[in-house]
């Protein structure tokens, strides 16, 4: 059993008059401040439970794109013969040179050959040169854009995350196997001259 339980069961004895009360109540409160010392009970409870947000960005070449901005606007210079069936069907199809996106809030997801961003940022500004996609636009209300993206940067007041997207960890896992392989056939062939 835990400790806590022990002195949890000595405290509802001793109030029962199972045990004296004297000896027993003094040391249950030495143990229970030792506990209390050793856990940090007070130093858990007042340590913030997440980050403080701060500022951040994202850089990412050659990677698909998944964004939405929320109350903003856009920047475009693209082909205008996209622009023309933009125009006329809705499909939402683009192809930009240069985009450049803000708004109040935004999420912007890449997955790149080598890492896969995700950025939540109050508010947040984002740039695109070389998009190829669907964006979809709803004036100072919405921004979509899902596609491909020569180099994306994004920055804005928020959260960051970076993680190894899965062929890469296969490689480093496979990289690393055969180097402690390696290591470990050297160590117990040994070298002989």
């Amino acid at each position: 059993m835990s400790r806590i339980r022990v002195l949890f069961m000595i405290i509802l004895l001793m109030s029962l008059s199972f045990a004296p009360l004297i000896e027993k109540e003094s040391s249950a409160k030495n143990d229970l401040a030792s506990e209390e010392k050793e856990l940090n009970i007070k130093e858990f409870l007042n340590k913030p439970l997440a980050k403080p947000i701060v500022s951040s960005f994202l850089l990412a070449p050659m990677c698909r794109i998944k964004a939405i901005f929320i109350g903003g606007g856009n920047f475009r210079v693209g082909f205008p013969i996209f622009g023309l069936f933009k125009l006329l069907s809705w499909k939402g199809f683009s192809a930009d040179i240069i985009n450049a996106c803000w708004g109040v809030f935004g999420i912007v997801e890449t997955d790149g050959t080598v890492r896969q961003h995700i950025l939540f940022a109050v508010p947040c500004f984002m740039s695109i040169i070389g998009f190829v996609g669907t964006h979809i636009r709803i004036p100072m209300v919405l921004d979509y854009y899902d596609g491909y993206a020569a180099l994306t940067f994004a920055l804005g007041l928020g959260f960051h995350s970076i993680s190894l997207s899965p062929p890469t960890m296969i490689l480093l896992g496979l990289l690393g196997g055969i180097i402690l392989g390696i290591v470990l056939a050297t160590l117990f062939t040994g070298e002989q001259t």
